[in-house]
């Protein structure tokens, strides 16, 4: 890796910054614009100042598309989706479906993975259980239940083999130091990849064709219908089932993977805080069994809520965003040449103490109401921003502390692992090890 420039620093910035790029980021006093690197022949800008950020990413969205290299990661599990294309017709898809999370939605949503979660839960025998299995389990069970009324039920345990498939045929650094994943790009074991990819696709085949071999349901109109009837209006009209099956895989790994991966750490760091762990365990016990309806749930956890936005901050499930400048641009002076890469670093942004008192440490109050007012607009970005940004956001929310909640009320939880979890990108984050969680019934 060559360095080409480093943002101009200013008058605060440590000179040990001009000697190595990706040094010093986590350091107090670091407040360069962004970096630029030359890196496998293109030019990447890594964008700290959130004027810049909000010029590539929401301001000027339109002239940056989806990084070419990171398509070509995902296109053999998630094909072309049109959830994930860019332009008018992006806008049109994501107005569509987003009537799908409205509030009265998720009201509903919320009481039918209640449920779902308890159902589940009756079922799960105490021991120690992978954390981030059990949260995929669950996770999927709710999409099921809420998005597509339980029509991956059936197959779900086929899902789950698959893309785990897909994952453990991608490898590479950890997500430790300053890096944080910016210039990461996971190796491949293609063949295993691929056969794994497939194997996911055809299960999703299969689940797509026995809805489209029933009668039509009026009264159902769930996402798999949305999804089926948004891609039979496409110019055409007469869809394959390989772009149904892109646009019901994006939303399978996007709808659970994330929200999996959330819950599986935020059970871990509640492990190693008592005092959080009571709190939220408190919480949970009123809300649960105070006769709340199952609907308004959310609303009253509070803060569980912040754990799980503290959890998003410390282990973002996307931990870095890219976008490819389809033409040349200048942003807050700085020449972006077509088809370079623009690069948003959540995870190192999420830990830098330029924006953050104590970054390192689990302080779910941060993201308590009276609080949140402190948080700049930039500086929290789980879920992207912009016109890309997650559609779901506020589901996997409320399925995430649904899910911990719902842990909570029935098992004690502590840390089972030798040595703490070191989170991994996949095509979202995971851990080395599962993050194994020790669960004794109450």
């Amino acid at each position: 890796m060559s360095i080409v420039k480093t943002g101009t620093p200013r008058e605060s910035a440590p000179r040990a910054v001009c000697v190595d790029p990706l040094s010093g980021i986590l350091q107090p006093g670091f407040d360069r614009s962004h970096i630029a690197l030359d890196k496998f022949g293109t030019r990447s800008f890594v964008l700290f100042d959130p004027e810049l950020i909000r010029h590539c990413f929401v301001a000027n969205s339109a002239n940056y598309h989806q990084a070419e290299a990171r398509k070509r990661l995902a296109e053999p599990l998630l094909g072309e989706s049109i959830l994930t294309a860019d332009g008018e017709q992006s806008r049109k898809v994501r107005q569509t479906i987003g009537r799908l999370f409205n509030r009265q939605a998720l009201d509903r949503y919320s009481a039918r993975m209640i449920e779902t979660t308890l159902q589940n839960l009756d079922d799960l025998a105490p021991g120690v259980h992978a954390a981030s299995d059990l949260a995929a389990r669950l996770a999927l069970a709710n999409l099921s239940a809420s998005l597509f009324s339980n029509a991956l039920d059936a197959r779900s345990p086929d899902i789950l083999a698959a893309l785990d498939g897909v994952y453990d045929a991608m490898w590479g650094l950890p997500l430790v130091g300053e890096e944080g994943g910016v210039t990461y790009y996971p190796r491949l074991r293609r063949k295993e990849r691929n056969e794994a990819a497939a194997a996911f696709r055809a299960v999703l085949g299969d689940i797509i064709s026995d809805r489209l071999g029933r009668p039509a349901d009026a009264g159902r109109s769930d996402l798999l219908d949305q999804l089926i009837a948004l891609r039979k209006a496409q110019p055409g009209g007469n869809p394959t089932l390989e772009r149904m099956i892109d646009d019901v895989a994006t939303f399978v790994v996007a709808g659970h993977e994330t929200t999996a991966s959330v819950v599986a750490w935020t059970l871990y760091l509640l492990s190693q805080d008592a005092r959080a762990l009571q709190r939220a365990r408190d919480e949970a016990e009123v809300v649960i069994h105070g006769g709340i309806a199952p609907e308004h749930w959310p609303e009253h956890l509070t803060f569980t809520l912040a754990c799980v936005e503290e959890t998003q901050r410390l282990y973002p499930p996307a931990p870095i965003f890219t976008r490819q400048a389809q033409k040349d641009d200048i942003a807050g002076g700085i020449a972006i040449p077509a088809g370079s890469i623009v690069l948003l670093p959540v995870r190192l942004i999420h830990r830098m103490q330029r924006f953050w008192t104590q970054p390192d440490r689990f302080m779910p109050e941060r993201f308590l109401p009276q609080n949140r007012g402190r948080i700049g607009q930039f500086s929290f970005l789980p879920f992207g921003l912009g016109p890309r940004m997650c559609i779901g956001s506020a589901f996997g929310n409320r399925e995430a502390i649904i899910l911990v909640a719902a842990i909570l009320s029935r098992f004690d939880l502590s840390y089972a692992g030798a040595t703490p979890p070191v989170p991994e990108l996949k095509f979202v984050m995971r851990s080395d090890n599962g993050i194994p969680m020790r669960l004794s019934a109450r």
